[in-house]
């Protein structure tokens, strides 16, 4: 009883200024822990699929783990849409250069194969990128930094933390024999439907 009788003396004589500080910091901390959390979610939001080299058949473990993803984004909320980035068993193309047709095609299947498992479980959006295609999808959608792909980003706004984060995991964790699962929170509330 006599420190809750301190504490609550303590805080009525502390100085309005002291106090505000006190709450300021608070508020920092709260919002750098929000910003962390939402920073953990995205790659919880993702999932990378490993393809055989020359393959674009999804094994079983590679479907559970597409859907566990799904179901895990779902079980927290609403699905904006689903972005699927595939590509093919050669380096991502540079600016100007084009990878063979067979490799276009491949990147073409694997993604056509995830998008499958993934309308088996919901009829949200789904976007697909053919990165043997056009690798600067990435810059234009997240307006990232990386030189490959500077020429699409001469006019962009400056990135947020966000999208550098998101296309920071997309660059490390993307790559040849893979395609990169998003699913994407419907953080606006616009979809008012859960999951499916």
């Amino acid at each position: 009883m006599k420190t809750l009788t301190t504490v609550i003396l303590s805080a009525t004589l502390m100085s309005p200024v002291v106090r505000a500080e006190m709450v300021s910091g608070k508020i920092n901390n709260a919002i750098q822990s929000a910003e962390t959390d939402l920073y953990n979610i995205l790659e919880k939001d993702m999932t990378i699929v490993n393809f055989a080299k020359g393959g674009s058949v999804l094994s079983e473990a590679e479907a559970r783990n597409i859907r566990a993803v799904y179901r895990s984004v779902v079980a927290d909320g609403d699905i904006e849409k689903i972005i699927v980035a595939a590509w093919s068993d050669k380096e991502a193309i540079k600016s100007g250069e084009k990878l063979p047709e067979a490799q276009v095609v491949l990147a073409q299947k694997r993604a056509e194969a995830v998008k499958r498992s993934l309308s088996e479980m919901t009829n949200k959006p789904i976007e697909s990128y053919n990165m043997g295609q056009d690798a600067g999808w990435i810059a234009k959608t997240f307006r990232t930094k990386d030189a490959r792909l500077k020429d699409a980003l001469k006019s962009a706004a400056a990135p947020d933390r966000n999208t550098q984060e998101l296309a920071s995991l997309l660059e490390l964790k993307g790559g040849p024999g893979t395609a990169l699962v998003i699913v994407k929170r419907d953080v606006k509330g616009e979809n008012s439907t859960t999951g499916r």
